[in-house]
């Protein structure tokens, strides 16, 4: 079975973290192409360290938590 079909027929929630913002945002492109829509995305620096996290779902997943 494919990524792309598992993403658009069973519940799926990943949690991705990286080192930089234009990373982030490429992942946060990828995870909506693969029909990740509910996506939360979090900055967080702690000292000089920085991390971008980004957590989305489908609405298989979404339809399980309301």
């Amino acid at each position: 079975m494919s990524w792309s079909k598992v993403c658009q027929t069973n519940p799926l929630a990943i949690a991705i973290a990286a080192s930089t913002e234009d990373r982030a945002k490429q992942l946060e492109q990828f995870l909506n192409e693969m029909d990740l829509c509910n996506i939360e995305a979090k900055r967080y620096a702690e000292h000089e360290e920085i991390a971008y996290t980004l957590i989305a779902s489908n609405e298989h997943f979404q339809n399980l938590w309301p």
